[in-house]
C-alpha cells in the first residue's frame, strides 16, 4: 500500500515490486499506472480488499511504503503489529519525516529474527534497521 505521489518516486528499473500487489493510494487518480494493480480511495478500502476472495488468498502481509500520511494513518490501525525502519545517520535537506512513533504503542527491539543488528555501511553511509513491535502483541 502507498500513496500516489510516493509511488511516482519510484525509479522505474526497480518496478515492477517482485512478488508485491500494489495497492496505490488515490483520492484523484482514475487511471491505473503502470505497474499497479489497484486504485483504493483509503486506506480502509484496501484493507477490505486483503481480506476478501482472491486477495486473502495471496497476501501475507501488507507492507506500507509511503507517504507519510499513509504511514501515520496506518501505524494508529490495530492492524499495524511491526514498524520496519531505517535510520540513516546523516542529515539531509528535506521537508517530509516518518511520523513519531508512539512508544506507548510500539516497543523498540533489541533483536528482531532476519534483521540485522549491527550498523550497515553502504557508498559513504551509515545506517542500522530497526524493528518496532506493538507492545500488547510481543510475547513474554
Amino acid at each position: 500500500m502507498l500513496g500516489r505521489i510516493s509511488f511516482g518516486t519510484f525509479d522505474e528499473k526497480y518496478l515492477p515490486l517482485p512478488n508485491c500487489v500494489v495497492a496505490l493510494l488515490s483520492k484523484k487518480e482514475s487511471n491505473l499506472p503502470k505497474h499497479a494493480h489497484y486504485i483504493c480511495r483509503n486506506e480502509e478500502e484496501v484493507l477490505k480488499m486483503a481480506v476478501t476472495p482472491p486477495l486473502c488468498d495471496e497476501v501475507e502481509t501488507i507492507w506500507i511504503l509511503g507517504g507519510v500520511e499513509t504511514y501515520r494513518t496506518m501505524m494508529k490501525h490495530p492492524w499495524c503489529d511491526e514498524i520496519y525502519l531505517t535510520r540513516i545517520e546523516a542529515d539531509f535537506e528535506c521537508d517530509t519525516f516518518f511520523p513519531k512513533i508512539n512508544q506507548e504503542v510500539f516497543s523498540l527491539m533489541d533483536k528482531y529474527p532476519g534483521v540485522p543488528s549491527e550498523v550497515q555501511e553502504e557508498k559513504g553511509l551509515t545506517y542500522v534497521f530497526q524493528v518496532y513491535k506493538r507492545i500488547e502483541n510481543i510475547k513474554s
